[in-house]
């Protein structure tokens, strides 16, 4: 059970510090929701510490780790599809949005340069919904 003085999973922890709110506390709700439609849950701000007391590049050192943690079913498609690369930079920016020191997050104009590099796999966009137009 969340504490008393933690905020709600996608909030910013420095929320509590300030009352006046600045663009990375957005990239850090960004990031949060992009990490629970990766992995089809929401981490604790413990967790999220415990993962970033790891060396930079973490994603990258503990692949396997990595890739467990996403959700089942995207798992198993990004195998079939060769795209687990693509899945890991989705993890990385992720990761990245969800940084605890808010000068450590990306702008989120660079976060989502690096969403529109990551390769997205030729089968995924047979599957994909349509978004109508508007």
């Amino acid at each position: 059970s969340p504490s008393a003085s933690a905020p709600p999973p996608y909030q910013a922890p420095e929320c509590l510090k300030s009352l006046r709110p600045n663009a990375k506390w957005d990239v850090y709700s960004f990031g949060m929701v992009l990490l629970e439609l990766l992995s089809g849950r929401v981490y604790s701000e413990v967790e999220l510490c415990q993962w970033h007391a790891g060396a930079a590049g973490a994603v990258d050192d503990q692949r396997g780790r990595v890739l467990r943690m996403a959700d089942p079913t995207l798992r198993g498609e990004a195998a079939d599809a060769g795209s687990e690369d693509a899945l890991l930079g989705c993890f990385r920016l992720a990761f990245a949005c969800c940084a605890m020191a808010p000068g450590k997050r990306p702008a989120m104009r660079d976060a989502a340069a690096l969403l529109d590099r990551i390769p997205v796999p030729s089968s995924a966009s047979t599957s994909a919904v349509e978004t109508p137009p508007y």
